[in-house]
């Protein structure tokens, strides 16, 4: 698959006069079922300009990766558009059958956290991610339009509350006490390096040279465990990052200060077919539960129960389950399971699946494609089911309560403790009882991705969850 990509420096914020010296590029994923988009690995080598035998000095500014160019304003565009002489001049095409499509550029041995390098003020390189959008045949069934608009004003417009509000929380929590030393306040995501929905950057449509441009986080010393569950450790872990996070947007909800922000949260928790068919929306669901209940109807539970859940799938696909707003009504990641999670551990760690919470240095967040607005019991359960090892399972009320501290402590050192009196444990178990079984559809869709053909796994993983959610009052 052959796909060209122009003018990328528009929305790449390289330092001013300066030009591109080397460009390397190499295909991670292609974008299939459960990938709405492709994934492109970009290695940039820079250099300024050298008018008269001296190079230009550029501004400090201009160095802050995080200071991308806007989508909507044609000034800071054409600004942008002076600062390079064209990336995809080097790599005016990208084949997935090809590693490198020009000659690599020098691996940098330097952990620069995917910035320009300083070493010289004179040149640089930046490793990232690009994101694009898959062969327009697949745009449909993969409802890529919608869910990459999506993603990009996720990471234009909220992520930058998101993290001024940890910021803000960190501080406080070194003001309590300075001796206490958290990375549960550390930035969620991966940083942003700029995007566009196409090439005339027009928020109305999206075609098929959007981009978006992301911190590599393997370069930054991140990995994925997509390959095995979490256990005890790296769930602990996680459920401390999410509950930040879903604090975060409980605190964008409330506070006047982001009523702009809130705006534009609501924004980005369109329907996930929103701009898709009705008949294809239709003709997918229909196989995926007619599907999903030949397997269930293996398991030799009662015709009532099955009557139950095939009701409560077609409710899920209509859109029709009851749902109202809570307390506990936030941002969702709403696709949040192990293979949208990175973690970060010292260099001297220990093999993946030998490391503990105690060596995890940090957890962040990816493929923000998918996000809601709603009860933040969704994202809880989709990540303990799809994710988290079974022997675990039964430490559901220890996970509850601990995720629960960690939200409503949070809440607390923000706004104080007035504010936290609605949100009682008994509360969150509540919410747990009534949204869980919102989530079945999206547990099942991601066993069958993360099992693929090995069926007997599928299907032993699905009826650990049944048996559990009966025994919790799930369903």
């Amino acid at each position: 698959m052959e796909t060209d990509i122009e003018n990328l420096e528009n929305v790449l914020n390289l330092p001013p006069n300066s030009i591109i010296v080397a460009c390397a590029a190499s295909q991670l994923t292609e974008a299939s079922n459960g990938f709405s988009s492709s994934l492109y690995q970009l290695n940039v080598q820079w250099k300024l300009k050298e008018p008269h035998g001296e190079f230009l000095r550029p501004d400090d500014d201009a160095y802050s990766l995080n200071k991308a160019p806007s989508l909507a304003d044609p000034k800071d565009v054409a600004e942008a558009a002076t600062k390079s002489t064209g990336v995809m001049k080097h790599i005016a095409k990208l084949d997935a059958d090809s590693t490198s499509v020009v000659p690599a550029a020098a691996d940098s041995t330097s952990n620069n956290n995917n910035a320009a390098s300083r070493d010289t003020d004179r040149s640089g390189e930046i490793n990232l991610i690009v994101k694009r959008m898959p062969n327009r045949s697949q745009w449909i069934s993969l409802n890529s339009e919608a869910t990459f608009e999506k993603e990009l004003n996720m990471y234009s417009l909220l992520v930058p509350s998101y993290d001024e509000i940890l910021d803000q929380l960190s501080r406080k929590l070194y003001l309590e006490d300075s001796t206490i030393q958290s990375n549960q306040h550390n930035h969620l995501f991966p940083k942003f390096l700029g995007g566009r929905l196409n090439l005339k950057n027009s928020p109305d449509y999206v075609d098929e040279h959007a981009v978006i441009l992301l911190e590599n986080l393997k370069r930054s010393g991140y990995e994925n465990c997509r390959d095995s569950n979490l256990d005890m450790s790296h769930f602990i872990a996680v459920l401390t990052r999410l509950a930040v996070f879903h604090a975060a947007g409980i605190i964008i909800r409330h506070d006047q200060k982001y009523k702009t922000t809130f705006k534009n949260l609501l924004k980005t928790s369109r329907p996930f077919f929103f701009g898709a068919k009705d008949k294809d929306i239709e003709l997918i669901n229909s196989r995926r539960r007619e599907a999903t209940m030949e397997t269930v109807k293996k398991f030799n539970y009662d015709e009532t129960f099955n009557v139950k859940l095939m009701n409560i799938l077609e409710q899920t696909d209509k859109k029709t389950l009851p749902s109202s707003e809570t307390c506990y009504s936030s941002l969702l990641h709403n696709d949040l399971w192990v293979n949208n999670i990175m973690f970060k551990y010292p260099d001297d760690s220990k093999e993946v699946e030998d490391k503990g919470k105690d060596e995890i240095k940090d957890v962040k967040f990816i493929d923000l494609q998918n996000t809601n607005f709603g009860s933040v019991a969704k994202d809880f359960v989709l990540l303990m089911y799809t994710s988290v090892d079974q022997s675990a399972w039964a430490y559901l009320d220890m996970f509850t309560l601990y995720y629960h501290e960690i939200l409503v402590g949070n809440l607390a050192k923000y706004f104080g403790d007035h504010f936290v009196r609605q949100y009682s444990l008994d509360r969150f178990r509540d919410e747990l009882k009534t949204y869980a079984c919102h989530k079945f559809k999206h547990i099942f869709n991601v066993l069958k991705q993360r099992y693929g053909e090995n069926i007997d796994l599928y299907e032993e993983h699905l009826e650990c969850i049944l048996d559990h959610c009966i025994q919790y009052d799930f369903i």
